[in-house]
């Protein structure tokens, strides 16, 4: 009874294992956003081999919101959830673009940007959170810049001391300068 319970074990050990270093091989990318609705699409853009990035057709090189529109071979796109957590599971170690596919409701946007998976410290649970911004509106009528006149702004200064400082000056110069001349 004993030998058999101890293949069991072995047999049981075994699978479990094997099942361990086949889900460690892909990962998940969670992507957490300020805001409700739009979509987020993610693309695998390239894969480690010997320790360098090796890029995936068609994306060797070009702009990212180029490369997100000219291919069609998406890792995923998911829907924002009411909490502004989009996560992408059972993913394939590599590196993921990730961009913006749809419009969120308060009209933010975010730059694509990309993800190792796994990350720096080995991670395969990689947790991302892009920098959003107002998408700029253009406004309607510009408002003419005013041409400034001859005329002072209305600060409260007034003109009636500028002559008389002047002046005063002028006199102040003169007797100090006579004095000067008085005492040489």
């Amino acid at each position: 009874m004993k030998p058999i319970f101890k293949m069991i074990t072995a047999v049981m050990l075994v699978c479990v294992l094997t099942i361990s270093a086949l889900a460690a091989d892909t990962g998940s990318i969670s992507v957490t956003l300020n805001t409700s609705g739009g979509s987020v699409t993610v693309y695998r853009v390239a894969e480690a081999q010997d320790g360098k990035w090796s890029y995936l057709a068609p994306f060797h090189g070009g702009d990212a919101d180029q490369l997100a529109q000219q291919t069609q071979n998406a890792a995923g796109t998911k829907q924002n959830v009411a909490d502004g957590t989009v996560r992408f599971d059972a993913l394939e170690q590599g590196l993921y673009l990730v961009v913006q596919s749809g419009e969120f409701s308060n009209g933010e946007t975010f730059a694509p940007f990309l993800v190792s998976l796994p990350d720096a410290d080995g991670n395969l649970t990689v947790d991302a959170t892009p920098k959003m911004s107002l998408k700029p509106t253009p406004s309607p009528n510009p408002t003419p810049t005013p041409t400034p006149g001859k005329k002072l702004p209305q600060t409260g200064q007034l003109w009636w001391p500028v002559p008389v400082l002047a002046f005063v000056g002028l006199v102040s110069f003169a007797i100090g300068w006579l004095r000067k001349k008085h005492d040489a």
